[in-house]
């Protein structure tokens, strides 16, 4: 009998839905989301602006506003969850291209997030000149004067 993790279980399902129903079920999940890219926002954006700007096209169900982890500041994008398809095409439709504080606005559905590659934890110790284990203790390697 073979006893497999619960997560190790989930992997395996996701496997063999994708591979039987052509992953039908997650694309209609995913199709569920309607997430927007807005490009080109001018630094002092805020959530709130944004969300009075999208409100005229439709309902808004959330705003991610990105910022720097270290600085705090805005990095001129965000991604605004619509509630329905109507009002993410309204958006798309009217918003797009359209001055707002003094930039003009790029608004286009938001692709899937691609996976990030995996560099690995291992050892990043680097540069200098070493070459290896020290052959011999410290300070007896030492040419004599």
């Amino acid at each position: 009998m073979l006893f497999l993790s619960t997560r190790r279980m989930r992997t395996i399902e996701r496997i063999l839905a994708a591979a039987l129903h052509t992953g039908s079920e997650l694309n209609s999940r995913r199709k569920m989301e309607y997430k927007l890219y807005v490009g080109n926002l001018a630094y002092d954006v805020s959530e709130l602006d944004l969300q009075e700007l999208f409100a005229q096209a439709g309902a808004v169900k959330s705003i991610a506003l990105i910022k720097d982890k270290y600085s705090g500041q805005p990095k001129g994008f965000a991604f605004i969850e619509m509630e329905n398809q109507a009002a993410m095409e309204n958006a798309i439709a009217t918003l797009n291209g359209r001055e707002f504080k003094s930039r003009p606005l790029a608004v286009s559905v938001a692709r899937p997030r691609e996976e990030r590659r995996d560099f690995g934890g291992g050892n990043r110790r680097g540069g200098g000149n070493f070459s290896g284990p020290r052959k011999h203790k410290a300070g007896t390697n030492r040419r004599p004067y």
